[in-house]
């Protein structure tokens, strides 16, 4: 009776440490599963941060003031080899505030955009002698950025025709 009472005890603790070896594997299973769902989460929430970010990189707009930046004329030589002076204050500088995404502002070099003149614009036939001109400023800008702000719309210039008499 002693060798069955060992029995019955024998197979009561492996009959328990197969139910406890069975439910350590159920809870490890239980803790794998808990781990890939909460690396999915972690996951998913990165992307989710990601897109919104982006989102709000593209749709917000911010300003960008420029100061003190120098203006030129361009196409002077042109002109002059056509026999006109061209005479203007080289020394003209304008502030200027850029608005634009978030995206498309961080494009811009930190030294700002040309601001400038174009001389092609003026007839010279029509000048006689001396004549003034405002030309407008222009600003080079991609199409997605406005500028809000100029302190200055126009240069002056005076072009003056030079009568060159030929000797023989």
């Amino acid at each position: 009776m002693s060798k069955n009472k060992f029995n019955f005890f024998e197979n009561a603790w492996n009959k328990e440490s197969i139910e406890q070896v069975e439910a350590a594997d159920n809870n490890n299973a239980a803790i794998k599963k808990q781990k890939r769902t909460n690396t999915a989460i972690a996951i998913f929430s990165l992307i989710c941060a990601l897109f919104i970010w982006i989102y709000a990189c593209s749709v917000s707009t911010i300003d960008l003031k420029y100061q003190s930046t120098t203006v030129t004329v361009k196409r002077v030589a042109a002109v002059e080899s056509k026999g006109y002076k061209v005479e203007y204050n080289t020394g003209v500088k304008v502030n200027y505030t850029l608005s634009g995404t978030i995206f498309a502002i961080s494009q811009i070099p930190d030294k700002g955009v040309d601001v400038y003149a174009d001389l092609s614009t003026v007839n010279l036939s029509e000048i006689t002698d001396t004549k003034i001109i405002q030309l407008p400023l222009i600003i080079d800008l991609p199409a997605d950025i406005t500028c809000t702000e100029k302190s200055q719309e126009y240069i002056e210039v005076i072009i003056t025709k030079n009568y060159v008499e030929k000797t023989k």
